[in-house]
């Protein structure tokens, strides 16, 4: 699993929102598409002041291009951050600090211990991504964070295709103090696509007149409405959520369209919407105006916030 230049700025954002300390585990190593320099000047344009920057050449992932030059996961964290970075696998190929099957029983000494978690792609690898999830989730402290992000469509080597929904609803029903959630579009070659663009899945969204006056009324009524895409081309969820002192692990969502009760999914959207963690934007990214992207869903719930090539 790994992360690229993509995945590499969710972070920084993040961190500069609110640094990464204490504890973090990463679901497998990742390998980190980063030469020295370029991570440098990402630093740079995000406004972090480097750390650490002795890095390392990775030599332990599997996913690592031989003669890339990428830098390791611990250089990575190292060169902005104070956390104290582990790894947990279903084996030892990659030297991780915990053997365990992530879709199986936590170690008793694992719940509830770490200030951060990230999945760099195995949600989408496993045959039991909800239990997958859930034990992520053990995992974390109170206050702890969560980085995911998968494949939602057309992508030949993921097992599970994860949609905004299925995420979101997760966080949603479990009331979570915040979670934001985004769909990155990459762009299609046989449309002559260039630009690869972010969309913020927004928790609540008020009706638009030109919606249609019966899906503004449902909208009205029901406002965690789906972050619907109806779009070619391929598709990545990403997420960014945070455990509340009375989130829990275990509750299954129900599809918006089968709920009889809107609780605690509106509730929950509502705190997510209020919360103060700003919604992403890249100081590299620029492929043209935002407002030129042709949408990819009718709902009104997917808002365009970056754009690239």
């Amino acid at each position: 699993m790994g992360f690229g230049q993509l995945e590499v700025e969710f972070l920084l954002h993040e961190h500069r929102y609110q640094p990464f300390v204490g504890e973090a585990l990463s679901i497998g190593r990742q390998a980190v598409a980063m030469k020295p320099e370029a991570m440098l000047n990402l630093l740079k344009a995000y406004g972090i002041e480097p750390k650490n920057t002795s890095f390392k050449v990775d030599t332990k992932n599997r996913h690592n291009l031989p003669g890339s030059g990428w830098i390791d996961d611990e250089s990575f964290f190292a060169s902005f951050s104070e956390c104290k970075l582990f790894s947990a696998d279903i084996s030892d190929y990659e030297g991780a600090d915990f053997i365990f099957d992530i879709c199986g029983e936590v170690p008793p000494e694992l719940v509830g211990r770490f200030d951060f978690l990230m999945d760099g792609g195995s949600l989408d690898n496993v045959w039991d991504p909800a239990q997958m999830l859930r034990n992520m989730t053990k995992m974390l402290k109170p206050g702890g964070r969560i980085f995911v992000y998968a494949w939602s469509n057309s992508y030949p080597s993921a097992y599970l295709k994860i949609t905004p929904d299925w995420i979101m609803d997760y966080f949603a029903a479990n009331e979570f103090a915040d979670a934001k959630v985004y769909m990155a579009h990459h762009p299609s070659r046989a449309r002559g696509e260039t630009s690869l663009a972010m969309w913020y899945f927004e928790p609540i969204t008020r009706p638009s007149l030109g919606s249609g006056f019966r899906r503004m009324i449902k909208t009205a009524l029901r406002p965690d409405i789906p972050g619907e895409v109806e779009d070619e081309g391929r598709f990545q969820v990403f997420s960014m959520a945070q455990k509340g002192d009375a989130s829990t692990d275990s509750r299954m969502p129900i599809q918006w369209q089968y709920r009889l009760d809107s609780e605690p999914y509106v509730k929950s959207r509502k705190a997510f919407k209020r919360s103060d963690r700003p919604i992403f934007n890249s100081p590299t990214g620029y492929g043209g105006p935002l407002s030129d992207l042709p949408p990819i869903g009718s709902w009104g719930s997917l808002k365009p916030v970056a754009r690239w090539g």
